[in-house]
């Protein structure tokens, strides 16, 4: 659920329903499987102004095709694709506008940036940002493991806190690991730091053996990156609904 300026409420979610009420001429008005993740607006006074399906088929659990290889759920029968697999496709005569913020930027090493821990000492963050890192080939979705110079331990109380994705631990063999959607939701390693929100994203683009490299940012700049990030995509959501989503209540 999200709302904008205008107190216009959007909701996006998933139906097992082809009875969704969709808008004439939106998006995708037909229901495509057991599954079908949707998109509506509603105005300031509850009324709903459109809706769509938004993709889906036979196959989808929850809001996608992806697949969870540790709950070995999703795409193909939970498990990752192998040689001689089919799997199924639906290709659209036209496609919603976007922004850039929908675009990745991969070119060249990736450059994330991150708000150091107050309690970690201060020569272990500028090691970990003036140190250009690989992706571990082990990397997956719970944590993306670094390979590099190690850093110095840092001394710990060795008491468990909470952590969310993002977060940057540094184990006992100096080579920081930093969380990722999957990850748990306590941890017992030191904390080096936290990536900003508008760079998870780009954590899940690295790939095995990729260079990477870290930048600190204080609070404030992170939270003015993030406030443009969302204007952002605010922007792109205008455009979908000037294309896809005609005004008017239904």
């Amino acid at each position: 659920v999200d709302i904008d300026e205008s107190n216009n409420v959007y909701v996006a979610g998933v139906t097992m329903s082809p009875l969704f009420p969709v808008t004439t001429g939106s998006f995708d008005e037909t229901f495509n499987g057991n599954r079908e993740s949707f998109l509506a607006k509603f105005n300031s006074a509850g009324i709903r102004q459109w809706g769509t399906y938004y993709g889906g088929s036979s196959s989808d659990i929850g809001f996608a095709c992806s697949t969870d290889l540790s709950a070995g759920f999703g795409g193909m029968h939970g498990r990752i694709l192998k040689a001689g697999d089919s799997i199924s496709c639906r290709v659209l005569d036209t496609h919603p506008p976007c922004s850039r913020a929908f675009l990745a930027s991969l070119s060249g090493s990736p450059v994330l940036r991150y708000v150091p821990w107050l309690k970690a000492p201060s020569d272990a963050s500028e090691r970990f940002a003036q140190t250009i890192w690989r992706v571990h080939p082990q990397s997956q979705r719970a944590g993306v493991r670094l390979i590099g110079e190690p850093l110095a331990p840092i001394a710990d109380d060795g008491i468990s806190r909470a952590v969310v994705p993002g977060v940057i631990q540094l184990p006992p063999n100096g080579l920081p690991i930093i969380l990722g959607v999957d990850a748990q939701t306590i941890g017992g390693y030191p904390v080096l730091g936290t990536l900003i929100a508008a760079d998870l994203w780009r954590l899940a683009q690295l790939s095995p053996a990729e260079a990477v490299r870290f930048e600190v940012c204080n609070l404030a700049q992170a939270q003015q990156i993030g406030a443009l990030k969302y204007a952002e995509f605010q922007r792109s959501l205008i455009g979908i609904e000037r294309s896809y989503g005609p005004a008017g209540t239904r």
